[in-house]
């Protein structure tokens, strides 16, 4: 299980780098600040859905193509 504190550190890491892209923006002034604001939240949505499929790649998992015995697709059932 992960510490409080590892799950701290992460969300500080990504709050810092959203300020960071929103500093930016703001400092390149007009409407950049909404456009870094959009890449903030774009680049989170991203990272918090599609981090696992980042992970696998990353360690070149694949697919598994047998079936377990022990969890068939389908079973029959009879009535009688």
């Amino acid at each position: 299980m992960i510490g409080f504190t590892t799950r701290l550190r992460t969300w500080l890491l990504i709050a810092a780098l959203s300020s960071l892209l929103v500093a930016i923006g703001f400092l390149l002034g007009g409407s950049y600040i909404y456009l870094f604001l959009g890449l903030a939240v774009v680049m989170n949505f991203f990272g918090y859905f599609f981090s696992s499929l980042t992970r696998l790649r990353s360690s070149r998992a694949e697919l598994s193509r047998s079936r377990s015995r022990k969890h068939p697709t389908s079973t029959r059932i009879s009535v009688s």
